[in-house]
This record gives structure tokens, C-alpha cells and sequence, in this order.
């Protein structure tokens, strides 16, 4: 029986693998956000004061130094940052290799960026962007239901198969008269059927199309 107690209890066991990225996350997020905003516009203004320096007889050596410092210190701050998104970069590309088929086609554009873009000064934005919303996305879908239509493999022939998602701890499928269950993989989610689950499957997409009333349906939620 499904049951909100089973529920929540298989969420929050998958929601572990997305903690563990997040607590490293947290710590740095906020700082890096502002890094990254700042930086471009203070380094400019920076150098710009220090180019006035040598023209501007008013301006004292000390003022110049501070300028020099400043400037010194940003690059500093600017370099952690590149480490530390370089650091948790294959981290975040190994985590959403393990997504499922509709979360990988809605991140689509932020994968391809980590996978295909090293980290500079001129990506470090846009792979922080990436990050954040890779995990955000993922957060919100191991929370939710999601329902979806699409291609699966089974007994080396293809189906067009309803697939319903519970967070990203498994799924179900049904496929005409074929039904199983998906199980999150190394690199890919597998596809078992077992057909001893079809009449409840049927059931639930029925509910889910609205064809019949809201009722309880009986999936296994166990591994």
C-alpha cells in the first residue's frame, strides 16, 4: 500500500545523495554569488584608479599600494572560487548521470555546460549557474511526482511506455500490457518488468488520465 509515511520515508533516504552535494554547497554559495557579481565591476574600477595613479600627480604612492592590494586580494578570492567549483564540478556531472530520462532532458543545457566547459575566469559564472540550478531541479523533482511518456528498451525491442516517477528513489511503467518497475543505476536507470504489477499500474494511470476516481493503488516501494 502506498501510504505518505512509505512515501516520505523513500524520499528522504534518496535525498541523502543530494545533501551531500549540498552541504558543501551552502557553505560556499552565498560568498560566491556575490564574488562572481562584483568582481568584474570592482576589478574594473580597480584598475582604472590605479591607471589614474601614474597620471594624477595629487594621488600619493600609498593610495596606489592600497589600489595594487585590493586588486591583489580580489585575484586571491577569484582563484578559490575557481577551485572550489573545479573541486565539486565532477562531483555535480557524476550525481546527474544518474538522473532520470525527463530531469536529464530539462537540464539538458546546465549539464552540457559542466561537461563541456573548464572552469576559467571567464565560464566561472556560468558553471556556477549551472551548478546551482542542477541541484536546485533536482531537489524539486525528489519531492515531487512526475509523470511522463517516453521510449523504453525491454527484451531487446523498443515501447512507448507512462512512466510515473516517485522523487528520484524509482519508478514505475506501463507499456499496453507490459509493466515494471525503474530502479536508478551506475549511469543509466534499469528496467525490470514485472508483470504481477499491471493491474494496480493500470490502475494508477487510469486515475492519473482521469478516466477513473482517486483511489489507493498497491506498488512495491522496497528495493
Amino acid at each position: 500500500m502506498v501510504t505518505a509515511k512509505n512515501l516520505v520515508t523513500h524520499w528522504l533516504q534518496t535525498e541523502r545523495l543530494l545533501a551531500h552535494e549540498a552541504t558543501d554547497w551552502k557553505g560556499e554559495q552565498e560568498h560566491t554569488n556575490q564574488l562572481l557579481e562584483l568582481y568584474d565591476k570592482e576589478l574594473k574600477l580597480l584598475k582604472e584608479e590605479l591607471s589614474k595613479t601614474g597620471q594624477n600627480a595629487g594621488l600619493i604612492d600609498e593610495e596606489a599600494e592600497a589600489l595594487k592590494k585590493s586588486i591583489a586580494a580580489s585575484e586571491v578570492s577569484r582563484r578559490r572560487t575557481i577551485e572550489f567549483l573545479t573541486k565539486i564540478k565532477p562531483r555535480i556531472v557524476a550525481l546527474a548521470a544518474r538522473f532520470p530520462a525527463p530531469l536529464l532532458a530539462q537540464l539538458d543545457v546546465e549539464i552540457a555546460t559542466l561537461r563541456e566547459t573548464e572552469v576559467s575566469n571567464e565560464t566561472s559564472s556560468a558553471t556556477l549557474r549551472a551548478m546551482l540550478k542542477i541541484l536546485q531541479d533536482a531537489s524539486r523533482f525528489n519531492r515531487s511526482f512526475t509523470f511522463d511518456e517516453q521510449e523504453i528498451s525491454l527484451k531487446d525491442s523498443s515501447y512507448r511506455a507512462k512512466v510515473m516517477y516517485f522523487g528520484l528513489s524509482r519508478a514505475y511503467f506501463l507499456a499496453g500490457d507490459l509493466a515494471g518497475e525503474m530502479l536508478p543505476g551506475k549511469d543509466q536507470w534499469r528496467i525490470n518488468e514485472r508483470s504481477e504489477l499491471l493491474p494496480e499500474l493500470k490502475k494508477a494511470f487510469a486515475i492519473q488520465a482521469k478516466e477513473m476516481p482517486s483511489t489507493f493503488f498497491n506498488v512495491p516501494l522496497k528495493k
